[in-house]
């Protein structure tokens, strides 16, 4: 149920929503939201917004997260794949997924982590890695 672009029809809807109670318009803040329905057994996952000093193709993204030995790339909007922190249980890498350019701001990176919090170390070192990999090629 993505739409081109990348986001579904409810993401839009609750930053719509949430856009108009904060002040609406210009007014309001720009509203970015993920949503993903994931199992809870074990893991964590969080949804990360980069901020780019330009605009990054997605492919290119996928490229620069897939080149890290400890990030899984899992993307893929047409066959709806993407992160799922029960599928990372035993696993020691950072599955990454859900990238998109935000639509408010064509140079913020959108994307979804997920990982075996036991293993790896939780979701805030994907956080980490995201940011560096990320950094090195914005600059």
């Amino acid at each position: 149920p993505f739409s081109k672009g990348g986001f579904t029809e409810a993401e839009r809807f609750f930053a719509r929503g949430l856009n108009r109670l904060l002040g609406g318009g210009d007014v309001g803040p720009k509203v970015t939201a993920t949503r993903a329905w994931i199992p809870a057994f074990s893991g964590l996952a969080v949804s990360l917004v980069v901020d780019l000093k330009r605009p990054l193709p997605i492919d290119e993204a996928r490229t620069l997260l897939a080149a890290h030995d400890s990030i899984e790339v899992v993307d893929d909007p047409a066959e709806d794949e993407f992160p799922v922190s029960g599928e990372t249980v035993g696993g020691d890498t950072v599955a990454v997924g859900r990238l998109r350019a935000d639509e408010s701001d064509p140079s913020r990176l959108l994307l979804w982590a997920a990982a075996d919090n036991v293993r790896f170390g939780g979701a805030l070192a994907a956080v980490r890695i995201a940011k560096d990999v990320l950094a090195a090629k914005s600059s």
